[in-house]
């Protein structure tokens, strides 16, 4: 799901770099020296910005792949993901999370990474009755991002989530690979939180996380 044009631009940014260099060698006048060095060493800290600091460490761009997240997220919405968020704070109930997929999802090639929905913490335990309501420690959880064709057509657990890992489903639970196969996901596998949809530009918008997700009926 990684956004593959961003090493496109990754060389051409290392070319734009190299062609400047190179030019100054060819001109010998002084101011224009000067500019031309200028311009190639700010070409260079974007360059070092972007590539080595942001991308890597700060956000990192993905296209949804599937209908899995539907109604929320739409095949071929571009998102930004906070990749740091995590080294500060543990998941939320409610976060939308991209994760390296566990062994048992079986991804097929060019699809290793998933994102869904965070449902359950460590030690909650989950369950789907009647083939469409989600309890956590026997409580209904309100869902109101979910539509009602697009509800679990299946039961579940009840099940126990382990320490270190957090249970995830698709907005899309009919059409949706997740824990529900494959059970809890490692906390260490996660990539980082969805931040907004910046494509396509009618999309254009912040995403919803645990702040916005009502709690199970009791409060807890």
């Amino acid at each position: 799901m990684a956004d593959l044009s961003s090493t496109w631009r990754l060389g051409a940014a290392v070319l734009l770099v190299a062609v400047l260099r190179v030019a100054y060698t060819f001109w010998r006048a002084a101011p224009l020296r000067r500019g031309v060095l200028e311009a190639a060493d700010s070409a260079l800290a974007a360059f070092v910005l972007v590539f080595v600091v942001i991308r890597p460490c700060i956000v990192q761009s993905f296209v949804i792949p599937s209908a899995s997240m539907q109604p929320t997220l739409r095949e071929a919405d571009r998102l930004l993901v906070n990749k740091f968020i995590y080294r500060l704070t543990p998941p939320r109930r409610g976060d939308i999370i991209v994760f390296k997929a566990p062994a048992r999802a079986r991804p097929l090639p060019g699809r290793e990474d998933y994102i869904k929905r965070v449902i359950a913490l460590p030690g909650e335990t989950v369950q789907v009755r009647s083939y469409r309501e989600v309890l956590i420690d026997g409580c209904p959880l309100r869902e109101p991002y979910l539509e009602p064709h697009r509800a679990a057509d299946y039961d579940f657990g009840p099940y126990q989530v382990p320490p270190g890992t957090v249970f995830v489903m698709g907005d899309n639970r009919r059409m949706s690979q997740d824990s529900h196969i494959w059970l809890a996901l490692p906390q260490r596998r996660i990539v980082g939180q969805a931040m907004l949809v910046f494509w396509p530009a009618p999309r254009l918008g912040m995403l919803g996380h645990g702040q916005g997700l009502p709690a199970p009926a009791n409060g807890g």
